[in-house]
C-alpha cells in the first residue's frame, strides 16, 4: 500500500522529491492479486497438492471482502515460494526478528503490529480503488523499481507493464531479479560491507 501512496505523492507534488525507489512497487492492489491467484493456484495443481487447490478454488478470485481469505491466499503464496523468504516462513522471521531485536521492546513490537492492523482494516478498501493506471501518466523525477522475479505478493509483470506505459525521464530504472533485496541488504550490513 505504502508504494501506491508513494507514487501519487511523486505524481501530484514532484517538487519535493529528488528520486523515488517502489521496492516491490503495487500499480493496482486487485490486478496483483489475481495475477498472484491465478499463478499460485495454477502452482498447486501442477504439484497436486489438493487441500492447498481446493482451499484456493473455495476463496475463489479477488477482490476479497473477507481477510480470512487473503490469509489463505498469502498462506500457499508463501508456501509455493513466492514471499517475501521463498521459504514459507515470513511470518515466523518477522516475529523472530522483532521479538529477538535489541532495538524494540515488547511495547515497541504491539505498537508494530497494531499499526499493521490500523493500516489493513483502514486503508485497505481505499487502495483497492486506485489504479496508477488510470492515474499516473508522467512523472517528473527519477524513478526505480525493484521487484524480486518470483515475488507473487507485488509480483513485477504487472508493474513492468505500467513503467513502461508511463512517460518517466531517462535515468529511470527497472529490475526484477532474483532478490529477495531485504536479505541482501541485511547480509550486507551484517557483514561490514559497504552498500
Amino acid at each position: 500500500m505504502g508504494t501506491i501512496i508513494g507514487m501519487l505523492a511523486i505524481s501530484r507534488a514532484p517538487q519535493l522529491f529528488h528520486r523515488y525507489f517502489g521496492i516491490s512497487q503495487v500499480v493496482h492492489v486487485t490486478e496483483n492479486e489475481t495475477f498472484s491467484y491465478t499463478h499460485v493456484l495454477e502452482k498447486a495443481k501442477r504439484e497436486n497438492h489438493e487441500k492447498a487447490y481446493k482451499e484456493l478454488l473455495k476463496i475463489g478470485p479477488p477482490p476479497w471482502d473477507d481477510v480470512k481469505y487473503e490469509r489463505v491466499h498469502q498462506k500457499y503464496v508463501e508456501a509455493f515460494g513466492g514471499g517475501i523468504t521463498r521459504d514459507g516462513k515470513m511470518v515466523n522471521k518477522i516475529l523472530l526478528s522483532l521479538f529477538t531485536s535489541k532495538e524494540y521492546t515488547l511495547l515497541d513490537c504491539f505498537r508494530y503490529f497494531k499499526g499493521m492492523y490500523f493500516s489493513l482494516n483502514n486503508l485497505r478498501a481505499e487502495m483497492r480503488t486506485v489504479d496508477l493506471n488510470e492515474q499516473v501518466d508522467r512523472i517528473e523525477i527519477p524513478i526505480y523499481f525493484l521487484m524480486g522475479k518470483y515475488d507473487l505478493t507485488a509480483p513485477y509483470e504487472p508493474t513492468k507493464g505500467f513503467f513502461e506505459r508511463i512517460d518517466a525521464l531517462k535515468n529511470s530504472g527497472f529490475c526484477s531479479k532474483n532478490l529477495p533485496i531485504l536479505h541482501r541488504l541485511k547480509n550486507q550490513i551484517n557483514s561490514g560491507k559497504s552498500l
